[in-house]
């Protein structure tokens, strides 16, 4: 069942009356969603239990385990297309899906008695979703009795027809004088036979229509099913959908919102939404609140010195490069490796004429970016832009004269700690990555947007990872790993690779294809591109 609007009293007020199990993927945007849901829950004393899952079958077996224990589960992007009915579902639970996968399954969202699809009623449009009696056959029971009725009822009939003519063979041996009225009684049984060999023709012609309207239905079901599960896409965030949730409950913050523009930033820099919609949801969706907790006009005071504003401007993408050398950053920017073919002998020297050309010395390249001055920290910002031409904003905190932070970066750094798995262990370590990124984001608030050291080392545990990441895509194109097979292109890596573990994370997965594809179209330029690209990893264990 869908739930579209009034969302605080058809989903929040129906959970605060019983302990909540809330089942989180992990991923960035589902951790902030559910920090922010947690947040309410603790306002208003709510309890819960926490699960972090990364798979289906870690869903399932949750589900399994813990789903008795309690009369509500809340699903943070952990479905996906999936089919909860195809789960071991315990009796008397309702289950609440908020997620931004699309298409959502049509299981999902007919199922009136315990599953409930929560989304945003503007975007129902786009779904699509068919006629329930387009996709399920609502009689289909009573239609296979009323079958087999038939088929006894036609059986009936024949069996009368051969009695009426056994009597008639009967009736010769009577005598004369009988004759006459058992020939009445005979033109009366031939009436009655032709009569219901006539009901029998008309069943057996109902029964053929009614195979072939059935034929026809499964034949337009499965056209429509195709074209509802054709398109795969992904809605905007379920941060903004929480942050939205505790403006209606009276309970936004700048915490809040900075914790849904990360959410919004972690699916930009996934690349599963484009920057055309991340433009449009910060624009719309985000508005309203960047009015009402960006930083005001004047200087700061003692009050608000310590007080979490969080501003949208103009940026630049480049990953990290405020709290990197431009040098580095640019060198690991897609953009930059495919302009310079860094993955050639000559490439590192490309780059730096291309600096040269843009008018960067490499004394200042090579400094942290917020050492140099701001005068000209305000000139490279306008002639990489310019360079680049691409237009783009993102949030940033202000915490007084604390460092600020870009929420594209900050997103890169819980997803760092969230998405790479360091150790041997599989799923163990899953509940303590989770924990250890959100006490990142709790303790980021608490000290007023200071570098702790646990958030210093995921800083540099990104650039490590991140340059690590760019080397295998140049090696992977200066040694021709891809290769053309038929219609596709291959791309094979040997289990020896050191780095190969980094692709285990969503996030890296998603870069080193995308860098990838990006590095392949400079160097074979001559290819015409209706191939699909294809990879073939081999990961341990």
């Amino acid at each position: 069942m869908i739930i579209s609007n009034d969302f605080r009293l058809q989903f929040y007020e129906e959970l605060r009356k019983d302990h909540i199990l809330i089942i989180v993927n992990a991923d960035v945007d589902a951790l902030c969603a559910t920090a922010i849901l947690t947040h309410l829950f603790s306002c208003d004393e709510v309890t819960y239990t926490l699960i972090p899952v990364n798979s289906i079958e870690g869903l399932k077996s949750t589900i399994k385990i813990h789903g008795k224990q309690t009369k509500n589960i809340i699903l943070m992007n952990c479905v996906g297309s999936n089919s909860l009915l195809g789960f071991e579902l315990p009796s008397n639970v309702n289950f609440w899906i908020i997620e931004s996968r699309r298409p959502i399954h049509l299981d999902n969202i007919f199922n009136v008695d315990s599953i409930k699809v929560l989304t945003e009623s503007s975007e129902l449009p786009e779904w699509n979703v068919p006629d329930a009696n387009s996709i399920y056959e609502q009689e289909e029971q009573s239609g296979s009795e009323s079958g087999e009725d038939e088929e006894e009822e036609g059986e009936n009939l024949f069996s009368d027809g051969e009695e009426g003519e056994e009597n008639g063979g009967v009736e010769e041996l009577l005598d004369e004088n009988d004759q006459q009225s058992h020939q009445d009684e005979r033109n009366s049984s031939i009436i009655k036979r032709r009569g219901k060999r006539k009901q029998l023709a008309d069943i057996i012609a109902s029964r053929t229509l009614k195979r072939q309207r059935r034929t026809q239905w499964k034949r337009a079901r499965g056209t429509i099913l195709w074209e509802y599960y054709l398109k795969s896409w992904y809605a905007p965030p379920i941060s903004v959908f929480m942050l939205e949730l505790a403006h209606e409950l009276g309970k936004s913050s700048a915490e809040i919102m900075w914790c849904s523009a990360v959410g919004i930033s972690s699916q930009f820099i996934d690349q599963i939404i484009c920057v055309e919609k991340y433009t449009d949801i910060c624009a719309d969706r985000m508005k309203p609140f960047i009015l009402k907790f960006g930083p005001r006009q004047g200087a700061l005071t003692d009050q608000n010195r310590n007080h979490l504003t969080v501003s949208f401007k103009e940026d630049l993408i480049l990953p990290l490069y405020s709290r990197w050398t431009l040098y580095e950053s640019m060198l690991n920017e897609s953009h930059f490796i495919c302009e310079s073919k860094l993955w050639s002998q000559r490439g590192e020297d490309k780059f730096k004429e291309i600096l040269a050309k843009i008018g960067l010395t490499l004394a200042e390249c090579r400094q942290n970016f917020e050492v140099i001055k701001k005068d000209r920290r305000l000139e490279i910002f306008k002639i990489i832009k310019e360079y680049l031409n691409k237009t783009f904003a993102s949030f940033n905190t202000n915490f007084g004269f604390n460092s600020t932070y870009n929420a594209v970066d900050f997103a890169r750094i819980l997803t760092i700690r969230l998405e790479w798995n360091q150790s041997d262990k599989p799923d163990s370590e899953l509940s303590r990555r989770f924990e250890s990124t959100n006490e990142i984001l709790r303790e980021f608030f608490k000290t007023g947007g200071r570098e702790l050291p646990p958030l210093k080392h995921s800083v540099e545990l990104y650039k490590m990872a991140l340059k690590s990441l760019n080397e295998l895509v140049k090696r992977s194109i200066a040694q021709k790993h891809v290769v053309l097979m038929s219609r596709f292109f291959l791309l094979s890596l040997s289990d020896q690779c050191s780095m190969l573990g980094l692709l285990s994370s969503r996030h890296f997965l998603f870069l080193f294809f995308s860098f990838s594809i990006a590095c392949l179209c400079f160097h074979e330029s001559n290819l015409t591109w209706n191939q699909t690209f294809h990879s073939c990893f081999s990961f341990a264990g």
